[in-house]
């Protein structure tokens, strides 16, 4: 839950607190980058520093966060839609392999916050373009999921 730091007290609490979820492993870095394919089919998956064990909802939120935001990097609109055909045919495959999966809201919450995190440790080197306000949108979304779930803003 703490990989990229900590997680605000509110929202661990009610995280730790919720019914138990059998364990997985987490990849927590799932994006087309990190995906090899042969054309037709994945053959593997690169990228795996982040890789943890725990509820496999966090994974999907995370995998959520990481296609539809993209901080410092500009997209034309074209592009933007592709993205979101892709998180669309992503999410509808899960749900095919692994079935329906439970409320979303405090892991939506919790990749918000944990990619502002990560992406801050990130900007924080030196060479590494500091545009903090493309982070935006992702803190306004993080903010909507925190007020769904009842959490302070």
């Amino acid at each position: 839950m703490e990989w990229a730091g900590p997680v605000e007290p509110a929202l661990r609490e009610r995280l730790l607190g919720g019914a138990p979820h059998p364990a997985a492993l987490l990849h927590l870095d799932y994006h087309p980058l990190n995906v090899m394919t042969d054309g037709a089919q994945v053959t593997g998956v690169l990228d795996w520093p982040n890789a943890r064990v725990g509820d496999p909802r966090a994974d999907l939120a995370r995998t959520v966060v990481l296609l539809r935001f993209r901080p410092n990097v500009s997209v034309s609109p074209v592009a933007a839609g592709i993205v979101r055909l892709l998180l669309h045919a992503w999410w509808r495959g899960y749900h095919q392999s692994a079935g329906p999966v439970a409320d979303m809201t405090l892991f939506y919450a919790w990749a918000g916050e944990t990619t502002v995190h990560d992406q801050e440790a990130k900007i924080a080197r030196p060479g590494v373009p500091r545009d903090l306000a493309s982070y935006d949108p992702l803190r306004r979304w993080t903010a909507h999921w925190r007020r769904r779930a009842g959490l302070p803003v």
